[in-house]
């Protein structure tokens, strides 16, 4: 597979035209995946985006997607008005005791990725049994050679630019502060 980054987009290309496969991902959505999943690299965040399985809508009636929770809870910081909250990690035994954390792992539970604790910002993404997660590819994409495509100036001015735009959106307008 070919990495290149172009036009805002990290493209990842089968090398010749007969083979299978390819992924398109627009800066700005690797940008918003790694802010609401907490992800400590760009390998992490395409993985991320490679591993998950979107559940879809898992409440009908307030429309709650796997991604609520955490775009609340980045919201919650921004605004500073997140308050302590105990929270089980899947293994039953850890408490959480970063609001910011647990919204963090509930969206990364919903989406079927692992957990991480509030002392490690790493997102540890397991691939399978018999593979080890520090693996350099997954899925046929070589994830060494995507963080040293994202690490060009180009993409990282894209990328910081993204981060930028997507807290902007979270702030609250003037004309909702009236409200």
């Amino acid at each position: 597979m070919e990495t290149v980054f172009e036009d805002g987009n990290l493209i990842i290309r089968p090398t010749k035209p007969d083979e299978p496969g390819g992924v398109f991902m627009p800066v700005d959505a690797l940008a918003a995946w790694s802010q609401l999943l907490g992800t400590s690299s760009m390998t992490e965040t395409v993985k991320a985006v490679l591993k998950s399985q979107d559940p879809g809508i898992i409440d009908k009636q307030t429309s709650e997607n796997a991604w609520t929770g955490a775009f609340d809870g980045l919201q919650a910081a921004l605004n500073d008005t997140a308050s302590t909250v105990s929270m089980l990690t899947a293994d039953g035994e850890t408490v959480l005791n970063d609001p910011l954390t647990a919204a963090h792992n509930r969206t990364r539970t919903l989406l079927e990725l692992s957990e991480t604790s509030e002392y490690d910002d790493t997102l540890q993404l397991s691939v399978s049994d018999s593979q080890s997660a520090q693996v350099d590819s997954y899925q046929g994409v070589d994830l060494s050679h995507v963080e040293t495509v994202m690490q060009q100036d180009a993409a990282v001015e894209a990328y910081d630019k993204s981060v930028e735009e997507f807290y902007k959106a979270l702030q609250p307008t003037q004309q909702q502060e009236k409200k």
